[in-house]
């Protein structure tokens, strides 16, 4: 009787309420019931599912990592989540409807990438209104770290590629006038003696620019200490995503130059891609690195700054 009664309270606190399974259960199937056919088949009016946007689509082929890094981050949270108590919070049905609304909304509105967000609200919602707070802060970033899975809006992807495309051309001709290569460029055309090359979007380096930057996003989760480390991690990341292509580019130019555009263009082609990417993730570790070691984390900090 006493060894049961002086574990009571400690058992009781990090126990979770009977009902709460059943509630989950509810909601588990509640959003499967709506949102599993965008992930398979497609939201209504929209055949292209987000599985098959990962399979067809080059520039999302990294969001099949998504997920399972997600489910990775929760499991290295189990220990502190199997302590909290269950407390649950009724602001998660207001996110819930909230998540209802935003499906709505996109539905209607033929928005694909609305359908496909409020399936991630829903998740956080769900987790605030069975859980409370406490869970939800633990399971914050798992939950936000899905919105990397989601395709960009095209509407919104041609105002970003357009510029790179032009950036990247700009760099290579300069690059290439420095080698004394006869260059002249008009747009994202660049001419050269016996060939021309277009930079286009697939060339934009957005594609490399979306998988550094989740790179970045993962690199700083496991690497930075404080949240100007994360965000400086993950700034770096564009502009050295940026400057590879640009580079890319540039070489590009160089071998249709010398070796004719069947080199520039084909299996050295596809070899180059992955060795830049290669670069620019080592160049990205290395910048975080050094953001880390030159930024050290306040709270480790030797509080006798480090005198006698």
């Amino acid at each position: 009787m006493t060894q049961n009664s002086s574990a009571g309270p400690e058992a009781a606190a990090g126990a979770v309420r009977p009902g709460a399974w059943l509630w989950a259960g509810l909601a588990l199937l509640l959003a499967g019931w709506t949102f599993f056919p965008i992930l398979i088949h497609g939201g209504p009016g929209h055949p292209m599912a987000l599985v098959q946007h990962w399979l067809y689509d080059d520039n999302y082929s990294y969001g099949f990592l998504i997920p399972p890094l997600a489910l990775y981050f929760v499991w290295e949270r189990w220990e502190e989540l199997r302590g909290l108590p269950a407390e649950g919070s009724a602001w998660g049905l207001a996110v819930l409807a909230l998540a209802f609304l935003v499906f709505a909304a996109g539905t209607l509105g033929g928005v694909l990438v609305l359908p496909r967000a409020s399936a991630i609200v829903l998740l956080l919602g769900a987790i605030l209104w069975i859980g409370g707070w406490r869970w939800t802060r633990e399971l914050l970033f798992p939950v936000l770290f899905l919105f990397l899975m989601l395709p960009i809006p095209n509407v919104i992807l041609n105002q970003i590629a357009f510029p790179l495309q032009l950036f990247a051309a700009e760099v290579a001709e300069e690059t290439l006038f420095l080698l004394e290569v006869p260059v002249r460029r008009m747009g994202n055309v660049m001419y050269l003696p016996h060939t021309q090359l277009e930079v286009a979007q697939a060339c934009s380096g957005l594609r490399s620019l979306l998988a550094l930057t989740t790179t970045g996003v993962v690199f700083a989760y496991f690497f930075g200490r404080t949240w100007l480390q994360r965000g400086l991690i993950v700034a770096v990341s564009i502009p050295i995503a940026i400057l590879v292509n640009a580079a890319r580019v540039a070489i590009t130019g160089l071998l249709a130059h010398r070796y004719g555009m069947e080199v520039a263009t084909g299996f050295f082609h596809t070899l180059e891609g992955f060795g830049m990417f290669a670069l620019a993730f080592t160049l990205m570790a290395v910048t975080g690195f050094a953001i880390v070691r030159l930024l050290p984390d306040p709270r480790t900090a030797d509080p006798s700054g480090g005198g006698p």
